[in-house]
């Protein structure tokens, strides 16, 4: 009988290369993992470098020569390997997590390294040492390929490349343990150089991995070193990478600004759904968080608006670290950057999830709404759900996470749209309108010397005024949101008008009086020059109607230097002023008459 091979290897390994790493950055995440499970309760922190190595290429005719990338090493100071290990290590399927019935670390496959390398390279060289003790194995698909070679060439002792020891660093290369592994002959990198290597690495590494980040479990920096046409070798760029929080709770992390060190997001609570797998009980913890009223109120232009896109959508995390951001729960509308949602899941349920083996994704979760799909099959939602928990299908899972996420993002979507309300309401900071026109002319007067009664309060603290104001502006008919939101833009931009409708006990048709350093103008909706004057040119909200609108911003800068003019004055002279403020709006009324 002839035997037969079930896989030849030197086939397999060509479309084994074809594993499906969405770019270099996710598959060098599988080495982070490596490192990052290997250090954990064997070293305080462990540190990760991600290195990459370009070679400018000799001149052509038509100019410098470029740079394309050589090697990319990932080295770590965990608790290195001892042959048999390493062995394992660079074997598909053969790691030492595999053939547990109950997982509680990153890794499970076994597939990590060889996989990850191969994608990428055709050859992977390990250097991993004990007390000292170093030894190196390797995988060469051309070798393989060649010699029909089977197995993983057996480990034998050597020393760290000199070259790699000095860009490691020799106080972290001579400790008592640590891997170091080098990617090379590269022929799959979509980004030719290592500076676009940690372009597009930085932003989704940190993502990945900012719980270990955040508590201090591991410190990962990128290297990116090049050498020219005389091998001088330069380091290009050295980053010790921060935490990307996509809930925008965490300080300290990656995010622009202030927000960097504060939090952008408000905590908005846990959801658990409990999942028995094998008479075993888990818990699927699911968190949500909205960006704060003063981030919405920058709008998505801005440097955060901008950061919170790009970490738009809900974030699987799967044993601390995050497998994909998941988008099919988010809707088309610019405002879904400002809520967040985490799902965190134990490794038992990858198979619920539908976990990959190169752990980019959670191919089994996606929006699943039971509803529709009983209406498609004939049945009520109990008979679907019945049927779903006799077979055990993971669809019942997911489809009550599902309904636990819709739930709470109806809730935040809600509160959005009133502040997305609250910012159509004069909420939006508009450099244009006659509030900071207004606002710029009279801080020129003040550098002139010419001060107003209000200006005594501005140096308040801006705690108490956005209290005032936002009580203010309650008092006048805005919802509490609304008046939220616009009360802290008008301090944070530090207007010093404002402008509110309201009925007044005077003939007036408006009203001046100070509010925690700012001059508040009352429009009386009594009066006839409101109904038609000011309402013929504004919306019900106060904001100027489509067209043109330097008519309203026209009316409103001359009601403000008339109130400019009242605060600047003294008390018989304000009083004097104010008399005349009520005999015009008596004039006006009888003048306004049958309009």
């Amino acid at each position: 009988m002839i035997s037969q091979k079930i896989m030849p290897v030197d086939l397999a390994i060509e479309a084994m290369r074809d594993s499906g790493y969405r770019d270099p950055a996710h598959a060098l995440a599988e080495l982070i993992d490596n490192s990052i499970q290997a250090g954990l309760g064997h070293n305080d922190c462990t540190q990760v470098q991600v290195i990459t190595l370009d070679r400018k290429q000799a001149s052509s005719g038509r100019g410098r020569g470029k740079s394309c990338i050589q090697e990319i090493a990932v080295f770590d100071n965990a608790c290195g390997m001892n042959a048999e290990v390493l062995s394992k290590a660079l074997a598909f399927g053969n790691g030492t997590n595999t053939g547990k019935t109950r997982h509680e670390g990153i890794g499970k496959f076994g597939m990590g390294l060889p996989n990850s390398s191969i994608s990428c390279g055709r050859r992977v060289d390990v250097w991993t040492w004990q007390k000292g003790h170093v030894l190196h194995s390797y995988l060469d698909i051309d070798e393989i390929k060649s010699k029909g070679t089977e197995t993983v060439p057996t480990p034998k002792e050597d020393k760290i490349p000199a070259h790699w020891a000095k860009r490691i660093g020799e106080e972290i290369i001579n400790k008592q343990h640590g891997t170091l592994v080098v990617w090379k002959k590269l022929d799959r990198i979509q980004w030719r150089t290592g500076a676009t290597i940690l372009k597009n690495s930085e932003f989704l590494i940190g993502r990945i991995y900012r719980r270990f980040l955040q508590r201090g479990q591991a410190e990962i920096s990128l290297k990116v070193y090049s050498i020219d046409e005389s091998d001088n070798e330069a380091l290009d760029e050295n980053r010790v990478l921060k935490a990307n929080d996509p809930l925008g709770l965490m300080v300290g992390t990656c995010a622009p600004g202030i927000y960097a060190k504060e939090a952008a997001c408000d905590d908005c609570g846990e959801e658990i759904v409990n999942v028995r797998l094998n008479n075993i009980h888990y818990k699927v913890k699911i968190r949500f968080s909205i960006a704060t009223s003063s981030v919405r109120a920058e709008g998505g232009a801005s440097p955060i608006g901008q950061f919170l896109k790009k970490n738009q959508g809900v974030s699987v995390v799967r044993a601390d670290r995050e497998l994909e951001m998941n988008s099919t729960f988010t809707a088309v509308d610019t405002r879904e950057r400002w809520w967040h949602c985490e799902v965190d899941f134990h490794p038992d349920l990858d198979g619920i999830f539908g976990v990959s083996n190169t752990k980019q994704s959670a191919t089994n979760f996606k929006f699943t709404d039971l509803d529709s799909l009983a209406e498609d099959y004939g049945q009520t939602r109990k008979e679907l759900e019945k049927e779903l928990d006799d077979a055990e299908d993971p669809l019942l899972v997911i489809a009550r996470i599902s309904d636990a996420i819709s739930r709470k993002l109806s809730t935040l979507r809600a509160q959005i749209s009133r502040q997305a309300a609250g910012a159509k309401a004069g909420g939006a900071y508009d450099p244009n309108s006659a509030e900071v026109m207004a606002t710029e002319k009279t801080r020129k007067r003040q550098q002139e010397g010419k001060s107003g009664a209000s200006d005594k309060t501005e140096s308040e603290p801006d705690s108490k005024k956005r209290k005032s104001i936002e009580e203010l502006l309650i008092s006048h008919g805005e919802p509490s949101a609304v008046a939220e939101t616009r009360a802290r833009v008008i301090v944070e931009k530090k207007y010093k008008y404002i402008f509110v409708k309201g009925e007044l006990p005077s003939p007036a048709f408006f009203d001046v009086r100070s509010e925690s350093g700012m001059i508040v103008i009352t429009i009386n909706t009594k009066h006839r020059v409101c109904d038609n004057l000011y309402d013929v040119l504004a919306n019900e909200d106060g904001t100027p109607k489509d067209g043109d609108t330097s008519e309203l911003k026209a009316i409103k800068l001359l009601i403000s230097a008339w109130a400019r003019m009242e605060d600047e004055s003294g008390l018989d002279k304000r009083r004097a002023l104010e008399k005349t403020r009520f005999e015009w709006g008596t004039i006006a009324e009888e003048f306004f008459d049958g309009i």
